[in-house]
């Protein structure tokens, strides 16, 4: 090639032996191994002394496995805490994937692997320097190079970034380069699709497997047509937005059990395998294995390392992260596994593309193990996806696909695309109603960018603020992770002088996905507040989901829904109820007695799915009965006879010469039937009221609390209210129950265009003289609990005016010394209930209430 051009360059480091690409343009123009020996990087001997990698590493005696002298030696002088001085990378890579294997995280941990060379001081270098030091090693055998490196799939954010901080070198996922390799040459298969955007057109998926030295991987990677230039380009799509395919096996104890079989100890068996040419012989050479080792292929596959090996292999240092022992016992279910590990993998995929499947490609070193003459490992593993049919890679496949890349950056070609994985950060927000709740803004959004370049925030994410007299903003992010959970992080960010007034902020987002974490700064709303701060993520924390902000009312209205056994329970009394009804026979009033034991209960939701063994829904405001609340009888088990009660309710209570008593317990079932409480009971109540306010009867308080609903009948309901606390502070307790379930059922019971201000202040004040006047006479029963509950729920008034019933009002501070005097002066006088109530109301009116306080609340009928 011309020497003046940059060489582009593909190197691999997972595999069996170092590998290199060099692509000119859109071409490869030599693929070569760069040793005989499997990649590694060797430790100081003494302090001081740097890594020593590349070409250096492979060519030195120091951790080949050697008798003699005591660096060859593994372990030093026979003690396997003293380690070895050879880390093969397959150790390093290792490390690095399960140390990011929960990849929404600043901290990678301890990568540090070590040995003690003289059997005292421990020498040690982490592992993402002995990867990059060996990069930079073998990049400098060409100048003016571009490159690109081979990492495993399942290598998270956290260790791209501690990578790239140690060399300038650009990351390609090895699934991805084999896929990118894949469709550069089967590219004319397809001509007359695409189609002229960035994007491209999706047109099935190709299935990667991956048998590489170090982690094995089943992925499916989705290819889209691109007309790019006039010419057709075929792209591959990553999609590694949940829990990855890997397979829990390790491509190196292939070779570790074949030498095993061989050799009886740890030093022979490491010489073959790390210290000499020998090991890679089983894979790139038509080597038949003997019945030794054929038994010990068979073992590894079924039941990995030996106990041996096992106890050997995880004394050393560089070892202890890769115990190894597969999922199967048998060569049918690490099929039946392999398959499965595929089909979870497809489920991330559009329909689309899931459907058509391109061709299986096996990749990796392992793939060539020889099981018999004819047979390779890799033909094993195909057979698991007939009628596919499956190709197995030269071995160069991923790195020609890492070359390809470097050229497509050098030169602006079609690469790879990459799928942006959602970030979110919490904040509050009002919600419909106007109430406050948990929210999430995107900080960056999932989409596909073009590998190599950086994705910049849209718009910036507004409305987060460091509040006066701080300096920090406390961030809670959110990103979803494997089975469609979510995992959350904290992490915070510093400004130099603490806040003169409350800040907003503007937060965006530069990344480049697949190459370290994403660039967050964060700007001030107004200029020159602060200087423009950047995220370190490696200050990130985990940390549980963050809890639902403060409440100062209660934010939501009780839900009944209709429930079935409760239906089933009630539905014979239903009948002697109707037939009572109908036939007006003497036990008319026993049998509505009978039916409202079974109606007039509405127990918390969760509370009978816990007893009845379901998964719990988790709405404190969903309570179970017989009649759902919003009165739509079409819900319930049998419509008919819902409908067919209500209306015998309706005839008998239009009937004349019909007694009081009888009347008034049909009215007392009708209206548990809520807002399917027959019309025309509805309407004597509303005109009972209007003409007779001070003497409306408990029947029909009962009817108003539980079936009133139209704007205009809550307004005549509180006008009521209010003239009475002006005529009377006695025998209200009625009213007060009415008042309360008006407010627990109707979401607009409070609005300012059905209650004014004042009225409601005039309401409050005939509470307050009410409940002083019962806790004057040490009186602590139901009429002062309805005074304490009415109060609270006409705290809801605050999601429409934000000033009600402030620390500065009169209202405020009556209530406030109340309820402490009773908290701390009436304590002996109330129930545990009772204090219960008055405690989580009181936190209510200090806006300090919490969702487990609605607990403590909401039970309350």
């Amino acid at each position: 090639m011309n020497k003046a051009n940059k060489y582009c360059l593909g190197i691999d480091l997972t595999q069996h032996r170092p590998l290199v690409a060099i692509a000119e343009e859109a071409e490869i123009i030599e693929c070569k191994t760069l040793a005989d020996t499997p990649p590694a990087a060797l430790l100081p001997l003494i302090h001081g002394e740097s890594v020593i990698s590349g070409i250096s590493a492979h060519s030195h005696r120091r951790g080949t496995g050697l008798a003699w002298p005591p660096e060859c030696q593994v372990p030093i002088y026979g003690n396997y805490k003293n380690g070895t001085g050879r880390i093969p990378l397959v150790c390093a890579w290792q490390k690095l994937a399960k140390r990011s294997v929960d990849s929404f995280s600043g901290i990678l941990g301890d990568t540090e692997i070590g040995w003690r060379p003289t059997g005292e001081k421990e020498l040690s270098c982490s592992s993402e320097e002995l990867i990059a030091k060996s990069v930079i090693s073998w990049m400098n055998q060409f100048s003016n190079s571009k490159v690109s490196i081979i990492i495993p799939d399942s290598l998270g954010e956290a260790a791209q970034q501690a990578l790239i901080d140690h060399c300038d070198a650009f990351l390609v996922p090895r699934p991805v380069a084999v896929a990118l390799s894949w469709c550069r040459n089967n590219v004319n298969n397809f001509n007359g699709l695409g189609e002229e955007s960035e994007e491209g057109v999706s047109i099935g998926h190709l299935l990667v497997i991956t048998m590489a030295f170090d982690q094995w991987e089943v992925v499916p990677i989705e290819i889209r047509a691109r007309i790019f230039a006039e010419k057709l380009w075929l792209v591959p799509v990553r999609n590694r937005t949940s829990e990855g395919g890997e397979i829990s096996r390790l491509g190196a104890s292939f070779f570790f059990g074949l030498a095993s079989s061989v050799f009886d100890n740890l030093a022979d068996a490491w010489h073959v395998v790390f210290g000499s040419p020998r090991g890679t012989n089983y894979s790139i050479e038509k080597i038949v294995p003997n019945k030794e080792q054929t038994e010990a292929l068979r073992n590894c596959v079924i039941r990995g390392w030996t106990e041996k090996d096992r106890s050997n292999l995880q004394a050393l240092d560089a070892w202890k992260n890769m115990a190894w022992t597969p999922q199967s016992d048998s060569f049918e279910l690490f099929k039946e596994e392999l398959v499965s590990l595929r089909n979870q993998q497809l489920q991330y995929l559009f329909d689309k593309t899931r459907e058509k499947c391109l061709g299986i490609f096996i990749d990796g070193a392992c793939a060539h193990i020889h099981i018999t003459e004819n047979r390779r490992l890799g033909d094993f593993i195909a057979d698991a996806f007939k009628p596919n049919d499956a190709t197995i890679s030269d071995g160069f496949e991923a790195v020609k696909g890492a070359a390809y890349t470097a050229a497509a950056l050098e030169n602006g070609l079609p690469c790879y695309r990459e799928t942006i994985l959602p970030i979110e950060i919490h904040h509050h927000r009002k919600d419909k109603h106007g109430d406050w709740e948990n929210a999430y803004k995107l900080l960056v959004e999932g989409t596909t960018v073009r590998a190599g370049e950086e994705y910049k925030s849209k718009e910036s994410v507004t409305g987060l603020k460091i509040q006066q007299g701080e300096n920090t903003l406390n961030l809670v992010l959110r990103r979803s992770s494997a089975k469609n959970e979510k995992i959350f992080r904290k992490v915070s960010a510093e400004i130099p002088e603490k806040t003169q007034k409350v800040e907003g902020v503007l937060i965006s987002a530069n990344l480049r996905p697949g190459q370290g974490f994403a660039k967050v700064t964060i700007n001030p709303e107004r200029r020159d507040a602060f200087r423009p701060l950047l995220l370190n993520w490696k200050k990130m924390e985990d940390c549980e989901e963050p809890p639902p902000p403060l409440l100062s009312y209660l934010p939501q209205v009780s839900i009944l829904k209709h429930d079935e056994d409760m239906w089933y329970e009630a539905e014979s009394s239903f009948h002697d109820a109707i037939g009572a009804l109908s036939n007006d026979t003497p036990t008319i009033l026993n049998s509505l007695k009978q039916l409202r034991k079974h109606i007039n209960r509405w127990p918390l939701a969760d509370s009978i799915d816990q007893f009845r063994g379901r998964r719990l829904k988790g709405d404190i405001f969903l309570h179970y009965s017989v009649f759902p609340s919003d009165g739509n009888l079409e819900d319930v088990t049998s419509p008919h006879l819902a409908h067919k009660f209500v209306g015998e309710c309706e005839s008998y209570f239009i009937r004349r010469g019909i007694s009081t008593k009888k009347k008034e317990s049909v009215q007392r079932t009708a209206s548990w039937s809520y807002l399917a409480c027959p019309s025309t009971i509805i309407e004597s109540v509303r005109q009972n009221i209007k003409q007779n306010m001070a003497d409306t009867s408990k029947v029909d308080l009962h009817t108003i609390g539980l079936c009133f609903e139209k704007p205009d009948d809550i307004k005549i309901f509180f006008a009521a209210l209010e003239q009475l606390f002006q005529i009377r502070q006695a025998g209200l307790n009625y009213w007060l129950r009415a008042i309360r379930n008006i407010v627990r059922f109707r979401d607009h019971a409070l609005q300012p265009e059905i209650i004014s201000r004042s009225r409601i202040e005039n309401i409050i004040s005939g509470l307050l003289r009410s409940l002083e006047r019962e806790v004057k006479k040490s009186n602590f029963e139901q009429i002062y609990n309805n005074c304490i509950l009415a109060i609270l729920y006409l705290l809801k008034r605050r999601r429409y005016e934000p000033d009600f019933m402030t620390a500065e009002d009169e209202f405020y501070k009556r209530v406030d010394d109340l309820f402490s005097t009773i908290i701390n002066k009436k304590r002996d006088k109330l129930s545990k209930r009772q204090f219960e109530i008055v405690s989580i109301a009181l936190r209510f009116l200090h806006r300090e209430a919490s969702y487990t306080d609605l607990k403590g609340i909401l039970v309350e009928v």
